[in-house]
């Protein structure tokens, strides 16, 4: 069925549009998904970001989750530094991060090093 001019499109057709516009910046740009019970964060900022903060609420608690890219350069998960959970510096083996999801709150602070110029 053809539209007329000047009609908008179906209500569901603009919350699909919009809902793909949301998981593309999420996942696609901030690099945050969920697998099952496990938290995945692969950062894939632009250069000018200095950084991200953002809160992931889930069913047992909430996340408070910073990344700082102090080079300010475009950066991978591979580019992760630091990895802190609740304040406790944790190695981090490269590539994305993986946290289980436990119950209260959490905090993550992550550091992006130098990635691709």
């Amino acid at each position: 069925r053809r539209r007329r001019p000047g009609r908008r499109p179906p209500r569901t057709h603009r919350l699909l549009r919009c809902g793909w516009m949301y998981r593309a910046g999420v996942e696609g740009i901030i690099g945050l998904t969920r697998e099952g019970d496990t938290l995945v964060i692969d950062p894939r900022i632009p250069a000018a970001w200095p950084g991200f903060s953002v809160t992931v609420r889930h069913p047992q608690g909430v996340v408070g989750i910073t990344v700082d890219n102090p080079s300010h350069r475009t950066n991978t998960a591979s580019a992760l530094t630091t990895v802190e959970i609740d304040g406790q510096l944790v190695p981090h083996p490269g590539g994305p991060l993986r946290t289980t999801l436990r119950p209260g709150h959490m905090t993550l602070r992550l550091t992006l090093g130098p990635g691709a110029p």
